[in-house]
């Protein structure tokens, strides 16, 4: 490795082991640590911001393209996800049937959640990047394995990935460029902040 992606390794263990340890004292004192008060966003991010529901007490920001310039991320990712010809050229299909390339193709995301973790619980992720939902969901709609756990939907205009047992993550495209994955209600909460029926956390 070289010594920048040293440098970079060191770094995201030193942040996970930070978490870890913020995540286990806020648990241990019966509520979750929040960021929201001193949380600054980037002009690039601030448009997800505003579609975190006002609930959240918990925001994460990562520029996954900048992470996916490091070396050591595709190195990673080569080592644990496309090691073989077989998972390589299974992506690749993947990519041709979604117009989807993961690796390229997602460049910030938004982690929120609150600390409620029962049925009404508002998390999720906000992605910003490319995305071809008409694509995704028919590819989608045409798989039987994926027929059995999914319904592809149009909510409020919107196409939808459903699943058919409720505990299982939602998942809404709310344009061409930004996507929601999460619970129940905070999918379908971001979705109204969308439709500007509810207000998000910057308001």
């Amino acid at each position: 490795l070289t010594e920048s992606d040293k440098q970079f390794a060191a770094k995201t263990n030193s942040f996970f082991e930070n978490a870890k340890e913020m995540f286990s004292k806020g648990y241990s004192d019966g509520k979750m640590l929040t960021t929201k008060k001193s949380l600054v966003p980037d002009k690039s991010v601030s448009e997800m911001i505003g579609l975190v529901p006002a609930e959240a007490d918990f925001i994460l920001v990562a520029k996954v393209n900048k992470l996916m310039e490091k070396p050591l991320a595709h190195k990673y990712l080569n080592e644990n996800y496309l090691k073989t010809p077989e998972e390589r050229a299974a992506y690749a299909e993947f990519i041709s049937n979604t117009g989807l390339n993961v690796l390229e193709d997602i460049h910030d995301i938004v982690i929120f959640t609150s600390g409620d973790t029962g049925k009404n619980a508002v998390s999720g992720m906000i992605l910003k990047g490319r995305f071809n939902a008409n694509k995704i969901c028919e590819v989608i709609s045409k798989d039987p394995k994926a027929s059995m756990d999914v319904d592809i939907k149009r909510i409020d205009g919107f196409n939808a990935i459903i699943p058919k047992n409720k505990n299982d993550g939602f998942g809404l495209f709310l344009d061409e460029k930004t996507a929601v994955i999460g619970t129940e209600q905070g999918v379908m909460e971001a979705k109204d902040i969308k439709l500007g029926k509810k207000q998000g956390l910057d308001n």
